[in-house]
């Protein structure tokens, strides 16, 4: 089913739906990306609904449990007003950079694997593209990846590509402007729609599904300090095309 409100998850072990205004927030949808900007502010980008995909920006305030609707400043083209920023996408990945918004790769509403990065800047509202001096090639075209970030570089694995589902993994420094592609092991089956999270020194891979579509389980750990991997089974639980976003 497809929630448009938004919940939480407490100390306490319960689950909390927030109820918000009808008057005012996103279209129900899935394949978004949900992000945090601060500890009372999360944003959401993308996803799709019924064949019908977004390219919408929305912001949530956890104090005033309402949601905003981003509104893009477009730039002046030689012929008028002209639009500058992502195609509509659904299973891409987000995170967030020094307060700015950053988006990669998904899926078109033509089927077409995408493989760009665009950031978001909240003050001017504007979307930029980014090529990362010819390194986001290294990236490729991939949807339904994973991102976690420790220490200001950001860690991509996975998602499926044109040559199908991978254990691709790479390490992103954005302000270096580099991709570094790091061994993975295959031990690690590949996989698209897991999810991943970081802890200290540690990122976490769970979940997810094979080429034929069949939910995986278990949790994969690497060490960034060490650079190995190990894995860690978690009784029969199977997840996949989920997300959360960590409390801060």
């Amino acid at each position: 089913e497809t929630w448009s409100g938004t919940a939480y998850f407490s100390p306490h072990s319960q689950w909390k739906k927030v109820e918000v205004s009808e008057a005012t927030k996103p279209p129900q949808r899935l394949g978004h990306t949900a992000v945090l900007l601060s500890a009372q502010r999360m944003a959401i980008f993308g996803g799709e609904r019924n064949t019908h995909l977004f390219n919408d920006l929305w912001t949530f305030s956890f104090e005033t449990s309402q949601w905003t609707s981003v509104a893009v400043r477009e730039r002046a083209c030689p012929n008028g007003v002209c639009g500058f920023r992502p195609s509509a996408r659904y299973d891409h990945i987000s995170f967030v950079h020094n307060s700015e918004l950053y988006i990669h790769g998904g899926l078109s509403s033509a089927g077409e694997v995408l493989g760009d990065l665009w950031s978001f800047d909240f003050n001017a509202n504007e979307w930029r593209s980014h090529e990362l001096n010819g390194a986001l090639s290294l990236l490729g075209h991939r949807f339904g990846h994973s991102v976690t970030e420790i220490g200001g570089i950001f860690y991509i694995f996975g998602g499926y590509s044109h040559a199908g589902t991978t254990n691709d993994f790479f390490a992103l420094d954005l302000e270096a402007e580099s991709v570094t592609k790091l061994n993975s092991t295959s031990a690690i089956q590949p996989r698209f729609a897991h999810s991943s999270f970081s802890d200290s020194d540690s990122i976490y891979i769970s979940g997810g599904n094979d080429e034929d579509n069949n939910h995986m389980n278990g949790l994969w750990k690497y060490s960034t300090v060490d650079k190995v991997w190990s894995t860690t089974q978690i009784g029969n639980s199977q997840s996949c095309e989920h997300f959360a976003v960590p409390a801060k």
